[in-house]
């Protein structure tokens, strides 16, 4: 059975992070509005850290009334302190190290371990959205890794607040 099949036949509720966040980096066939009713919805009863305003936009919520007037709950999510993406312990060590720095030579510099912490950090104008992007694509492995899955799946909703964020 292909991924479709998989997901036709259970459901989508049995989607997991790693599918997510793979649909959400890479695209796919998956059902957006099935993928946050269901998927997201599901998952964020464990965490919060989940990308959705691109999933948000894609269905036509394009600010916060919009998703306050839809059958969307996800209010752990929408209402989450993107503060908390940032990971303080670090802050004093980017300071020293990174500020000023754009993505591309902090990318050039760091090991991807550092970089999942320095991004949320940084000033959003040193940011480019597409070597983020790329960054993330090509560091998808880290989601499955004990040790940086976390901070992988804060920087996809750091880039997901940065470029589809709402207002």
């Amino acid at each position: 059975l292909g991924a479709i099949d998989k997901v036709s036949s259970k459901g989508y509720s049995l989607l997991t992070y790693e599918d997510i966040f793979s649909f959400y980096l890479n695209g796919g066939t998956y059902d957006t509005r099935l993928v946050l009713k269901n998927t997201i919805f599901q998952l964020s009863k464990r965490t919060p850290y989940l990308p959705i305003y691109k999933f948000m936009r894609d269905v036509g919520i394009n600010s916060l009334d919009d998703y306050k007037s839809s059958d969307y709950d996800l209010d752990k999510i929408v209402n989450t302190d993107h503060e908390k993406y940032k990971i303080k312990n670090y802050e004093s060590q980017f300071e020293k190290s990174a500020k000023g720095k754009t993505l591309e030579e902090i990318i050039i510099k760091y090991p991807p371990e550092k970089i999942l912490i320095y991004v949320p950090f940084m000033d959003r104008s040193l940011i480019d959205p597409n070597i983020l992007k790329n960054f993330l694509i090509e560091n998808s492995h880290m989601i499955k890794s004990q040790v940086y899955s976390s901070n992988y799946k804060k920087l996809v909703c750091f880039y997901d607040l940065l470029v589809y964020g709402w207002d």
